[in-house]
């Protein structure tokens, strides 16, 4: 069963006139949680768990607490193993991409979940009808409405819908503002009358995300994973700030960036990062660019 995810931007990727009206603009906003994102279906007697990849896993015990609701459905939701899902929570929910490698290693059954650490938020929830998806492929209800239908369900105590605030966007940015300040990654804000439209990426589903940049030594060059696309290219960059601290950095690169040829190319320049908040480590950094007009003295 293939699943396509519906995608949201960033505040600063949006056309001209939603970015023009995104302050007076009312939106349901919900807190953005740092996990992974999952599908739970309920069909037919039966739930099935997959990831955002359309991987199949299973937790037995919370599945079977779902099958107690009469009615059929796919809930959406962040899937977080061992905490809040506050950012940098992601890498403690690093088992589903444990999961990933051993699929791509064909190696059967490697997890074994632990329920009471499982924490799952479903933010939306598509309901089946006679049977049959309606029209799955762009859902006519609207977002508020998906999730009054999420509130109807049962779950078992490790499963939850989020809730959300009616707010303006000025409102979103103050009230974003402060659970970044808690330590939260932000917020969401999605137009309460949306569908929803699978495998789009689409501009009344908004991330406000607060990034900052910093220039960091690249100090070695990793190589891509083994069996993975980039087994024989470039993985990531191994970057160091001026105190030491050491962050690999993979995401931003493209294709021709990661070209094998480049690893020494790469080792003492100055390269310019994205990245959230700096915690342990730098937090979803992304590569900019390498900066040509600084060196390792500055």
């Amino acid at each position: 069963m293939l699943i396509e995810a519906q995608k949201g931007k960033a505040l600063d990727k949006l056309p001209k006139k939603e970015a023009a009206s995104f302050d007076t603009d009312t939106f349901a906003v919900s807190t953005k949680y740092d996990g992974n994102q999952i599908f739970i279906v309920k069909r037919n007697n039966k739930v099935t768990w997959f990831t955002s990849d359309n991987k199949q896993f299973d937790i037995p015990g919370l599945g079977t607490e779902l099958l107690h609701n009469k009615s059929d459905f796919i809930l959406v939701a962040e899937f977080m193993y061992n905490c809040d899902g506050k950012l940098g929570d992601r890498k403690k929910s690093a088992i589903l991409t444990t999961l990933r490698t051993c699929w791509n290693k064909s190696i059967a059954n490697p997890i074994t979940f632990k329920e009471n650490l499982c924490n799952i938020k479903v933010f939306d929830c598509l309901p089946y009808k006679n049977g049959d998806l309606c029209s799955f492929v762009q859902y006519d209800l609207p977002y508020t409405n998906r999730l009054e239908v999420a509130s109807l369900l049962h779950y078992p105590e490790q499963i939850s819908k989020i809730t959300y605030k009616t707010f303006t966007g000025t409102q979103a940015k103050k009230y974003s503002k402060n659970l970044v300040n808690l330590s939260w990654e932000s917020v969401m804000c999605i137009d309460p009358k949306s569908k929803y439209q699978a495998s789009k990426r689409v501009n009344y589903s908004i991330k406000l995300k607060y990034r900052k940049t910093a220039d960091l030594l690249c100090i070695d060059v990793a190589a891509g994973d083994v069996g993975s696309k980039y087994e024989n290219s470039i993985g990531a960059l191994v970057l160091q700030d001026s105190t030491g601290r050491v962050v690999s950095v993979g995401s931003g690169l493209d294709d021709s960036d990661r070209r094998p040829e480049l690893s020494d190319y790469y080792i003492g320049k100055i390269i310019e990062i994205e990245y959230e908040q700096i915690m342990d480590t730098y937090i979803q950094p992304v590569y900019i660019q390498v900066r040509l007009d600084k060196h390792k003295e500055d």
